[in-house]
């Protein structure tokens, strides 16, 4: 059951709620403040707080200074946010949960541009959580307007997405989708990962899977072991140390090919070589 937030409670809410909002924020909302002291004990009045943000307390009773706007116009703004607030004691997994309901959440890098602008969901990059593969220590979430979850990702570039566990994202509008140790090098441009262990994207490659996998230049990785796809929009498809070093090469699986030669193709097998142009091994 939601619970009803009387108008008074319904401030201190939306109070510490704004205090994370950008727009607030940005207004310089809380630039200058007034205090109310709560009473702890119920039907107790509430009272103004001293001018350096302080409450005394009663005989009967003890307060929580709670600073808000000292602007009027500032205030409503607070008062304007508690329709679309909801609080529930027991909520999603039987937690306290907070709830906005009708609204849009914007989030803005402003004048700053770095390490800002972010969404962050779990522990990323704190002292304290371990250390990661591939990963400085405590490098965190310094780029922008990035979308953070997990844990301990790193993200230094601008618009990634970033998820899994150790994942580091330095990246321009790159994707990192579960996995483990996984990295887009600043190159990477519009690169991706999905899942896999220490595989690495540059220059808008893409990597599904596998482990210790590498793509560059718009190629592709589906899966396999320390596979590499170099050449501009070349593809590996699985095996093991296989690589499409040509533009537009492909190699299907096997062991240790290598298809060098634009458009070339290896379907699979072992140590096998294509290095001229339309050259095609099964």
């Amino acid at each position: 059951m939601i619970s009803e937030l009387s108008p008074l409670r319904g401030i201190v809410l939306a109070a510490g709620v704004a205090m994370g909002l950008p727009a607030i924020a940005a207004s310089g909302a809380m630039a200058e403040s007034v205090t109310e002291c709560i009473p702890a004990k119920a039907g107790a009045p509430v009272v103004a707080g001293t001018a350096s943000g302080e409450c005394k307390a009663s005989k009967t009773t003890t307060y929580t200074p709670v600073a808000l706007p000292a602007s009027a116009a500032e205030q409503q703004k607070l008062l304007a946010m508690l329709p679309y607030i909801q609080y529930e004691a027991s909520g999603i997994a039987g937690k306290p949960t907070i709830t906005f309901t009708g609204v849009n959440i914007h989030l803005l890098a402003g004048a700053e541009m770095t390490g800002t602008g972010n969404l962050v969901i779990g522990e990323q990059g704190n002292p304290g959580h371990g250390a990661c593969l591939l990963i400085p220590p405590n490098s965190g979430v310094t780029g922008t307007e990035n979308l953070v979850i997990g844990s301990r990702n790193a993200a230094s570039g601008w618009g990634s997405l970033v998820s899994g566990t150790c994942n580091a994202d330095g990246g321009e509008d790159s994707g990192m989708i579960g996995g483990e140790y996984n990295s887009a090098s600043t190159e990477s441009g519009d690169g991706a990962v999905v899942a896999g262990y220490q595989d690495q994207v540059s220059g808008g490659g893409a990597i599904i899977g596998g482990w210790r996998n590498s793509a560059d230049e718009d190629a592709t990785v589906t899966g396999g072991v320390e596979n590499s796809a170099v050449g501009t929009w070349a593809s590996v498809g699985g095996g093991q140390l296989n690589r499409a070093l040509g533009a537009k090469a492909f190699v299907g699986g096997g062991y240790k090919n290598t298809a060098a030669g634009t458009y070339s193709s290896i379907l699979g097998g072992k140590l096998t070589e294509a290095t001229k142009e339309y050259e095609a091994k099964l």
